[in-house]
Parts: structure tokens; C-alpha cells; sequence
């Protein structure tokens, strides 16, 4: 008789999994909301030998959360493929020291660029 080793997922797994999936979820809420009413802005795109295309976007920088940092891959032939993360948490990344590291650090400072500069302009227009 075999034994069987599969290990059990243990409640605090199961509770972590559930949040991650839960803000994944929010964050792709908050997207397609921008994508479909036109708040997206394309900041930076990088493009490999291979083909591969990787293009970075942002979305509502002046909101709470501080903005959507959008990256879609592209590959020929592929459907493309789309993340999302708050801009804060995506600049605290670590990022390998490659063209396409530094490409993708490269949009993250665009993007907060852009971010303050348009805290800027609704800060004069505030005032």
C-alpha cells in the first residue's frame, strides 16, 4: 500500500490565500473600472529581441490608494497577459538588474512622477 504524502493545508494557509485572492480581486475591480471609463494613460513600453513587448500604464494616481500601476506582456501569437498592482507596492519591489528590470523601474519612476505632478495641479486647483 503507497502512503500518501500530501500535506494538509493548514487554516492560516487557507485565510492568507482567501485575502490574497480577495485584494487580487479588488485591484482588478479598480482596472477595469478606469480601463472602461477612460482614466488609463500608457507611460513606458519595452520591447525584447524575441518579440516580447511589455507596456506599463497607470491608472487613478490621485485616488487613495495611490494609483494602479497596469503591466500587459505581449507576445505574438499570445493572449496578452495583465497585471496589476498599487503603484506604492510596486516600488518596493526588488528588481533583477536586467534591461527589462530597469525598463519596469523606469515606468514606476514615470509613474510617480506623473502622480506628483498631478497631486500638484489638484492641490493649486483646490486652493
Amino acid at each position: 500500500m503507497k502512503a500518501n504524502h500530501t500535506r494538509k493545508i493548514t487554516k492560516q494557509e487557507l485565510s492568507d490565500e482567501n485575502n490574497n485572492l480577495r485584494n487580487l480581486n479588488v485591484r482588478l475591480e479598480c482596472a477595469l473600472n478606469a480601463i472602461v471609463n477612460a482614466r488609463v494613460e500608457q507611460i513606458h513600453t519595452y520591447s525584447e529581441k524575441e518579440g516580447a513587448t511589455y507596456i506599463w500604464t497607470v491608472a487613478d494616481l490621485t485616488r487613495g490608494h495611490g494609483g494602479l500601476f497596469m503591466t500587459t506582456f505581449r507576445y505574438k501569437g499570445q493572449s496578452d497577459s495583465f497585471t496589476v498592482q498599487y503603484l506604492d507596492a510596486a516600488d518596493r519591489g526588488y528588481r533583477w538588474p536586467t534591461d527589462l528590470g530597469l525598463a519596469e523601474r523606469q515606468a514606476i519612476e514615470k509613474a510617480i512622477a506623473l502622480r506628483a505632478h498631478q497631486l500638484d495641479i489638484s492641490d493649486k486647483e483646490a486652493s
